[in-house]
Order: C-alpha cells, then structure tokens, then sequence
C-alpha cells in the first residue's frame, strides 16, 4: 500500500469519527458552538473588516473606517480571543488582539506594518506570534518581546 494510500484512508478514517449524528448540534450534555474568523463587508465599496462568526452570526470586530482581518482565534473557557491586524486610511497595518470582540492594546512600533498571526493561552498567558517590521516576532500578554 503506497503511502498516499495510507494518507487517504487515515484521512477518511479521521473525517468519519469526527462527524455526528446529533441533528441539534449538542456533544453529550453540551451544544456545540462553532466560530470562524476572517474578513467580510457589508456593501461592494465599503472597507473589509475584520470579522468573528459565531454559529453563523457575524459581528465585525473593527470599525467602519478601517481596513481589517482576523486571522487565528482561541477560546478559553467562556472567552473568544481573536489577532489580526487593522489599518486606518490605507496607513500602517498594526497587529491587533480581541478579548470578547473588545480591542487589547499590542505594544507595537507604529511607524512599520506588524500583523498578529497566530495565538495561544496557557496557564492563564496569552501568547501571540507574528510579523513587526518584516520579522518574526512575539506578544506575551500584550507585551512585545
């Protein structure tokens, strides 16, 4: 058997169990709540912004004015914590943090692009990766390091 073989039975194997009969969308006990982040707008000539799905309800999570995306999202207990980046009047793009769709301050150098790329909680810490100047860079509770 050719590993591309194995590659798609595992594959199958995976999707399979990981598909539910439940039609209500409940685990157990508990309802299933799904989030997706990205981007999106309301009419053809307005700004993308940047955007947090919760079973398919939108909420845009950067003003009218600006330019958004919303990359990663983790979810903690009962908090949604979302990086992307914003940018206001075609300017700098600056990596951005929602904690419950509420902007957290990232330190930043504001004279060059930085972009939030990817974030993780552990043991109460909040840590998040991405680009400042054009290098790799990381955010620990909101603190550049």
């Amino acid at each position: 058997m050719s590993m591309k073989q194995i590659l798609v039975i595992l594959s199958a194997f995976l999707l399979l169990n990981s598909c539910s009969n439940d039609s209500d969308g409940a685990i157990g006990d508990k309802q299933r709540t799904v989030y997706v982040v990205g981007q999106g707008r309301i009419e053809p000539e307005s700004n993308y912004r940047a955007m947090l799905w919760r079973n398919g309800e939108p909420q845009f999570l950067s003003p009218a004015d600006c330019y958004g995306h919303a990359s990663r999202i983790a979810v903690d207990n009962e908090d949604v914590h979302v990086v992307g980046f914003l940018q206001y009047n075609g300017g700098v793009k600056k990596a951005t943090y929602w904690k419950n769709g509420t902007v957290q301050t990232l330190e930043i150098d504001d004279s060059s692009d930085s972009l939030a790329m990817s974030i993780c909680i552990y043991d109460n810490d909040v840590y998040i990766s991405g680009y400042n100047n054009g290098h790799s860079c990381y955010w620990k509770n909101g603190v550049f390091a």
